[in-house]
């Protein structure tokens, strides 16, 4: 008919009609949202009244009701009573129509001005839980029917991803009263019916009970024009759109008009969770006595477990294990303790490693390489210091064994932690200190070596001095006294220097060039090189 009317009326020698583009055959219904005052002045924290929100929402153009939640949903779900089941119906296109359990529920409590998630197991986290002795008209009554036809969910899908749910849920209804129960059900191809609570096949196995308004609460509730994709729920998943409404609220009202509030936390108790407090202290302490934090990363070339989408071919396995990541970061870093002005790295690293059976564990790994030629510290005396203070700090006995010949290990925190009790505060965060941060050259450093005899009368700061004149800019740190040797009358002293430039890679010349001047110098007070 369309392509008649414009055949007739709108036709010119130069136009031509082709094929449709879009078809639209079950039009997407208005999308619901709502809130209540005590709900918009808790987030915003304001006092604004019933009225306020009224003239924001008619400065805004939208088209809203005040409703008390629970009349509505015990009226509307009754009116639906006689409605066809379909698994996986839609609340854009089906409804009202045709429902599953969760669509029925999400649809009534959307008329209602309370947005629910879709799926049963999202809803029953969203709401509040209460008893079976507290249940009022509006609750719903979640359900495990223990059928494999459908999926029975343990987690949570879209509102807490990944939430584990033990009793499992794969059905839910609306109480309405005297052990009556509403709901959309499959069973028997009876769609939307009433039945008796304690008589209903679907509810033989009840997994909980929840509630998501007041009794006496009067809520907004507004259609959002088609337009106002911000605040319309465009994916199909779980969004909690009535907080953006809210922020519409906030806007028009100004938020100049909020004011601070004072909350009153006297009673609070913060719950100390164990894990992050351990990890922390252990944290502080390995680093007090000289320990560097690294990250590893999870993904690694070779494992047991590996993911449908690995981030690249040489990393396509989680890591079952931190000891081969340590490895690697030790050898890596130890080429630049000069640099660092240090004889040996210490490191540890405290992660996830992931099992066979798809669990997790908390490993703590620690891993101490000394530089080519230096012996000591032991690199064993290192890490039987750090497991000491590991071990003081966890109130545990850690028997671990070290490898003279890796020197890496790792300590299994998941198991320890299970047998530690849990504290009750935070001990008080050590004083921030005073760090001056440089930047760092990309070009490669150059180190040298001087030993000098120096008469046991003289002190050794005017050699540091000396080599501080003729090192100029390019000495990366403070000279480095690595030996130091007596005999008779005179004192040997030897130091390291590493030489960097940020401009240019240094070349052997110019740091010949820089050590011919410091020789001159000491031969000029009479000292001897070694």
């Amino acid at each position: 008919m369309a392509i008649d009317l414009i055949k007739k009326y709108a036709v010119s020698d130069s136009m031509e009609i082709f094929k449709n583009i879009e078809y639209y055959p079950k039009p997407v219904k208005t999308f619901y949202s709502g809130i209540s005052v005590e709900q918009v002045n808790n987030l915003l924290g304001t006092q604004h009244s019933e009225s306020d929100i009224q003239k924001a929402f008619d400065s805004l153009g939208f088209d809203y009701e005040i409703v008390n939640s629970q009349k509505t949903i015990i009226s509307l779900a009754e009116s639906l009573l006689g409605k066809k089941y379909k698994w996986g119906a839609s609340i854009k296109n089906d409804a009202p129509e045709l429902f599953d359990c969760g669509s029925f529920t999400s649809y009534v409590f959307s008329r209602a001005g309370i947005v629910l998630p879709r799926i049963t197991v999202d809803q029953y986290l969203y709401g509040i839980e209460i008893s079976e002795t507290n249940l009022q008209k509006g609750d719903l009554i979640f359900s495990n029917t223990g059928e494999t036809k459908h999926p029975i969910h343990f987690a949570s899908k879209e509102f807490l991803p990944g939430t584990k749910i033990e009793a499992g849920v794969d059905h839910v209804g609306i109480y309405f009263g005297d052990n009556k129960i509403l709901h959309a059900t499959e069973f028997n191809d009876l769609g939307v019916v009433i039945e008796d609570l304690d008589k209903s096949e679907r509810f033989k196995n009840i997994t909980g009970y929840r509630r998501y308004f007041s009794a006496d609460e009067n809520r907004f509730v507004v259609k959002i024009q088609d337009e106002r994709l911000d605040l319309i729920n465009i994916s199909g998943k779980f969004e909690m759109k009535d907080l953006d409404l809210i922020e519409e609220i906030g806007r028009v009202l100004s938020y100049d008009l909020i004011t601070p509030q004072q909350i009153n936390i006297t009673d609070f108790k913060p719950e100390i969770n164990k894990e992050y407090y351990f990890n922390n202290k252990i944290r502080n302490t390995l680093a007090e006595i000289g320990f560097s934090e690294v990250i590893t990363y999870s993904f690694v070339d070779a494992g047991n477990i590996k993911p449908e989408k690995p981030l690249s071919e040489d990393k396509n396995y989680i890591r079952a294990n931190l000891i081969d990541g340590m490895k690697k970061s030790l050898e890596h870093n130890v080429k630049y303790a000069d640099l660092l002005n240090l004889d040996c790295i210490q490191a540890f690293e405290i992660g996830k490693v992931f099992n066979a059976d798809y669990t997790e564990t908390l490993i703590l790994s620690l891993g101490v390489k000394n530089k080519s030629g230096i012996k000591k510290p032991k690199a064993s005396d290192l890490l039987k210091n750090s497991i000491q203070k590991v071990s003081e700090i966890l109130e545990s006995e850690i028997n671990v064994t070290i490898n003279d010949l890796d020197e890496v290990l790792e300590i299994n925190l998941s198991e320890i932690y299970k047998n530690i009790s849990p504290k009750t505060s935070y001990d008080r965060l050590p004083e921030p200190k005073d760090i001056v941060f440089k930047t760092i050259s990309s070009y490669p450093f150059i180190t040298r070596d001087i030993a000098v005899w120096i008469p046991s009368d003289q002190n050794v700061s005017i050699l540091v001095e000396i080599i501080k004149k003729h090192a100029g800019i390019l000495l990366v740190n403070e000279p480095r006294c690595f030996d130091v040797y007596q005999k008779d009358n005179r004192t040997s002293y030897a130091y390291r220097m590493v030489f960097q430039s940020y401009e240019k890679t240094l070349t052997d010349d110019t740091a010949n060039s820089v050590m011919e001047n410091i020789y001159n110098d000491v031969k000029a007070k009479e000292w001897e090189i070694r």
